[in-house]
């Protein structure tokens, strides 16, 4: 009996507190059994096939459609995909998982608009599903509607001030319509709960150059090294910093730093060109062989 219910919940593609299992016709609940059995072999053409006969015992069934919405993407058929899928989001406008799965279709396909107006509707029904926000600010940024991701994420942080990465999103969201004073003090407040998240101070310090305010952006980088003395990245930033204002020795410092622990190609390239230019042969041919 409860195999019953679990076929006959996947068939209707809803909740088990949904309209009644009776309804599924068995042919119907046959065909997709012998359909999952042959997907689980590989053999999604012939699985297309049962599905097909199941859906014709069952036209009603948004499970059938999404099953073989899903199968057909595996052997590439986008568009025909994308014909079951908006068929099981036609049988099921409650259903987030079918606006969800059609609107990543439609991004396959291309269709952004499209994408977007499906993943709306997933937002609509699950205001707190991190990922649907998250991937409508995607699309809302890819769009150029960038405004609207920031009041998107924006109402999820206000929520979820707890979630520090789409506070990161919405900072830097904010940067991309323009809005640094935003950016800059959701920056400063991470960095404030966490000094060494270098993801974080790299995307401040960049802000801050690009505003020449120098000095603030490597009082940045080092703070943050202070508390993440192992991040290759912030090293790495700051070794960028110093070349880019003629700080030779300070630059190769932090090459050196890195060096001596990865084994980071662009570090090493550095450190051989300013060694050359220093005249420091003896350490070009001892870095050159350890390359």
């Amino acid at each position: 009996m409860r195999t019953l219910v679990v076929l006959t919940t996947l068939l209707a593609g809803c909740a088990a507190t949904s309209p009644p299992y009776g309804r599924v016709p068995p042919e119907a609940i046959e065909h997709f059994v012998d359909a999952k059995v042959k997907e689980f072999k590989g053999r999604y053409a012939e699985a297309i096939v049962d599905l097909n006969e199941a859906l014709m015992y069952a036209p009603s069934s948004p499970g059938i459609c999404r099953a073989l919405a899903r199968d057909y993407l595996r052997l590439g058929k986008l568009q025909s995909a994308i014909h079951f899928a908006e068929r099981a989001v036609e049988l099921s406008l409650k259903s987030p998982d079918a606006h969800r799965f059609l609107s990543y279709l439609y991004r396959q396909a291309g269709k952004e608009e499209e994408a977007l107006r499906e993943m709306e509707e997933v937002v609509k029904l699950l205001p707190d599903d991190r990922d649907a926000v998250t991937t409508l600010a995607d699309l809302y940024v890819a769009l150029g509607r960038g405004e609207e991701a920031a009041k998107i994420l924006g109402r999820f942080v206000e929520k979820h001030p707890e979630d520090a990465d789409v506070r990161l999103r919405l900072a830097r969201v904010f940067q991309t319509i323009g809005k640094m004073k935003e950016a800059e003090k959701i920056y400063r407040s991470m960095l404030e709960e966490d000094p060494g998240r270098d993801d974080v101070a790299l995307s401040l310090g960049a802000l801050l150059e690009r505003e020449d305010r120098d000095e603030e952006a490597e009082e940045v980088y080092k703070e943050a090294l202070e508390f993440n003395p192992f991040s290759f990245r912030l090293r790495r930033k700051l070794g960028e910093f110093y070349l880019s204002k003629g700080r030779w020795k300070e630059a190769a410092e932090q090459y050196e730093a890195i060096v001596a622990r990865y084994p980071d190609p662009v570090a090493q390239k550095a450190l051989l060109a300013m060694y050359e230019r220093a005249g420091l042969y003896d350490r070009v041919v001892r870095l050159a062989r350890s390359i």
